[in-house]
């Protein structure tokens, strides 16, 4: 199986005017890992949500699919390697449940949420064709911008972050790490964007996810 390497640059900008430290209820965050690889998904396929209700480690992964890759490092298939076999999830124009849920965020909109704000510290991510994601389509360069949002009322933008994802010709390729600036602390929400040259048949996939939580 090949794996190729690829470059990916990180350019953050940030809104001057939002604190960037953390809530004062630091004391109780615990940095958590999603992998995504502990429920079941579909095979090759980004049709379902992520967990019940899409609430995945008191996060909702608003407008995700879960994905059951079919090109894990172990089997050769072509396509974008999760990071952890054997889940990862996907989002795009395209994809189901970015149609049915609405613009991709990880937010803590949602009842009875235990968590209070997180810090998002960094994820790994990828892209390929396919509307509705197929691990096995052509890997494609792609932009991820992110932006994040502190809790309401207010609401208040707390900054932007764009990573880029550019496969070197690879049908098998690696995801690469994005690490998010510290204006990604204390968070109520953060927005997700995919952009290629693919257009409208990208899908952005993403795994790994490392965060702080702060629970109530």
């Amino acid at each position: 199986m090949l794996q190729t390497l690829f470059t990916c640059l990180a350019l953050a900008s940030v809104t001057l005017t939002a604190p960037s430290n953390p809530p004062s209820y630091t004391k109780n965050s615990q940095t958590d890992k999603q992998k995504f690889d502990n429920i079941a998904g579909v095979l090759g396929v980004a049709v379902a949500p992520v967990n019940d209700n899409s609430i995945y480690n008191n996060k909702k992964y608003n407008g995700f699919s879960l994905v059951e890759s079919l090109a894990p490092a172990t089997n050769g298939v072509p396509g974008v390697i999760p990071q952890s076999d054997p889940n990862f999830i996907a989002f795009g124009p395209g994809d189901l449940q970015t149609i049915l849920q609405g613009d991709p965020a990880i937010t803590l909109d949602f009842t009875d949420s235990e968590t209070v704000a997180y810090d998002l510290l960094s994820f790994f991510f990828g892209c390929a064709l396919g509307t509705e994601e197929n691990v096995s389509s052509e890997p494609v360069n792609c932009t991820f911008t992110l932006t994040g949002y502190g809790p309401p009322p207010l609401n208040q933008k707390k900054g932007d972050a764009s990573f880029f994802f550019s496969p070197n010709n690879g049908m098998s390729v690696d995801m690469v790490p994005a690490v998010l600036p510290a204006s990604f602390r204390g968070l109520y929400r953060t927005t997700f964007e995919v952009k290629s040259p693919a257009g409208a048949l990208v899908a952005g996939l993403v795994d790994n996810v490392e965060n702080a939580v702060y629970t109530k």
